[in-house]
């Protein structure tokens, strides 16, 4: 271990009078190397984290026999302008933080060479200042052969040596089934009734979508006469071919039309002399839908539809020979659901 410390300490010292005498602008006193503050308000992590990397950056150039000053930037110059003044310095260094990424400038004013590299430190100061002394050791002041003691951190997932070019992030990618569950109130000549709903749809392209709607069973419903009561329910199911325009993100209007199916059964509670009976009956329904929904997030939002249910033939409940009451002629349909896009 002693001898591990030895050899260490004989190379950097190797290394520092190799960095005073190599450069013929070095040779009489230290180099000096200015490092520049950004005036930008930054949160208190960030302004933590660029001080750590600072620290490290000058404590270790200073080791090595550099004259390392400090100064905050001017108030209106671009990062570029910033590095490249002549502070009578033989580079100059600035890094913005911006977002999860790190901008890293060096401007060599002995070689009038200006560098900009756009790296993920990875939230570690210690990565940050590794990668300020190894891209002045590549890139910039090749010379003076700048050696890094900062011990690295722990490897994360993804290499952290290597320099990572600014990407725009991906667009998100459009969802394109979407699933309804809510209730509605249907409503007709055999009264007012309330149904679990569910749909599912698909966007086709662009504005049009494709689903299909289930409501069953609606409970509720009940006709009344002179020879009773009848119990109605009703269950429906419909294909339906949506429009969806383009909309602020926040509201999203739609209309549709359907095909399907609806089925009536009445359970009769008669007076006397008549006798109890029960009874169903199908039909072939059409319907055309307005609404809309407003958004809760980018995945989900509540949305409202009202329909026009209209049936071919229309289903009769009957006592006796009397119609008292009839289905689909039109009925209406209020839908109110949670949609989430899958």
């Amino acid at each position: 271990m002693i001898q591990s410390h030895s050899r260490r300490a004989w190379s950097a010292a190797v290394l520092a009078g190799f960095a005073l005498t190599a450069h013929p602008a070095f040779a009489r006193e230290p180099s000096r190397v200015l490092i520049v503050h950004e005036r930008r308000e930054l949160s208190k992590k960030d302004d933590a984290f660029l001080s750590e990397a600072y620290l490290r950056v000058a404590s270790e150039l200073r080791s090595i026999g550099f004259d390392v000053r400090e100064r905050p930037a001017r108030k209106d110059d671009s990062p570029r302008a910033e590095v490249e003044a002549d502070d009578d310095a033989v580079a100059t260094i600035l890094v913005r933080r911006m977002g999860v990424m790190a901008d890293i400038w060096i401007a060599d004013h002995v070689t009038h060479k200006t560098v900009l590299r756009k790296i993920d430190p990875h939230d570690d100061p210690a990565t940050l200042a590794m990668l300020v002394l190894e891209l002045m050791r590549a890139s910039l002041i090749e010379p003076f052969a700048v050696p890094s003691k900062i011990e690295p951190p722990p490897p994360p997932s993804e290499p952290v040596t290597r320099f990572v070019e600014e990407r725009p992030p991906a667009p998100p990618k459009d969802k394109n089934v979407t699933l309804d569950v809510g209730a509605s109130v249907l409503w007709g000549d055999v009264g007012l009734a309330i149904a679990p709903t569910l749909a599912l749809s698909y966007r086709v392209t662009g504005p049009i979508k494709v689903g299909v709607l289930a409501m069953a069973p609606a409970f509720g419903a009940v006709v009344r006469g002179d020879q009773g009561v009848a119990h109605v329910r009703q269950e429906l199911a419909l294909v339906e071919l949506g429009y969806h325009p383009s909309f602020p993100k926040w509201i999203h209007p739609r209309a549709a039309i359907g095909l399907g199916g609806y089925h009536l059964a009445a359970e009769g509670d008669a007076r006397e002399p008549y006798r109890d009976a029960r009874g169903s009956a199908w039909a072939l329904l059409t319907s055309a839908s307005v609404g809309g929904a407003i958004a809760l997030s980018r995945t989900a939002r509540i949305a409202l539809d009202a329909r026009i249910l209209v049936g071919f033939p229309r289903p009769v409940v009957r006592f006796a020979s009397e119609a008292v009451g009839s289905a689909l002629r039109p009925s209406v349909a209020i839908t109110t659901a949670l949609e989430v896009d899958l």
